[in-house]
């Protein structure tokens, strides 16, 4: 749920269908996993790992695809989020096919399936803030601006390229 309301968010406001944010969470899933397998970190550094690592890997991705619009921005993102599950399923470090077995829970507190179901319904509700937040704020006028009438926006001095890279960087 939560992907999808990032996608949602970034196509709602740029009006570019896109499919990235599958793959950028698949190599958030396997970042975290290998950074608890590997560098035996836990699970709330895990999500540090989770995070960063896919705003890395967007952002030159990004650079490309941002300077598409319409379908070819749609055919630009899903051949990224193929290239994506190839190369993680191909690599050794993330277990291959197999995948990796990597347990790591975010805590004694949360030792319950109950819990663990609230901790995530909490992130989820985060996300929804977020997006809200986001789409309400100038930052997402801006970016519907940009949507609605490029030439205008960037007549006004709106970088087209930079608020909506900042928005797939976000969702």
């Amino acid at each position: 749920a939560i992907v999808a309301t990032g996608t949602a968010m970034f196509t709602n406001l740029t009006g570019l269908p896109s499919l990235a944010q599958a793959g950028l969470w698949g190599i958030g899933a396997y970042a975290s996993g290998v950074a608890v397998a590997e560098l035996d970190v836990g699970f709330w550094p895990s999500l540090a790992f989770a995070a960063v690592v896919p705003a890395i890997v967007a952002f030159p991705i990004a650079l490309v695809a941002l300077r598409t619009s319409g379908m070819a921005f749609l055919i630009v993102t899903i051949a990224f989020t193929e290239f994506i599950v190839l190369l993680l399923t191909n690599l050794e470090i993330t277990g291959g096919s197999l995948g990796l077995s990597a347990a790591a829970g975010p805590g004694a507190w949360f030792d319950t399936p109950q819990r663990t179901y609230y901790l995530y319904l909490g992130f989820l509700a985060l996300a929804l803030i977020a997006c809200f937040a986001i789409e309400r704020s100038h930052f997402g006028e801006r970016v519907r601006a940009i949507r609605d009438n490029e030439p205008l926006a960037r007549a006004l001095g709106l970088s087209s390229l930079w608020h909506r890279l900042v928005l797939l960087e976000i969702s």
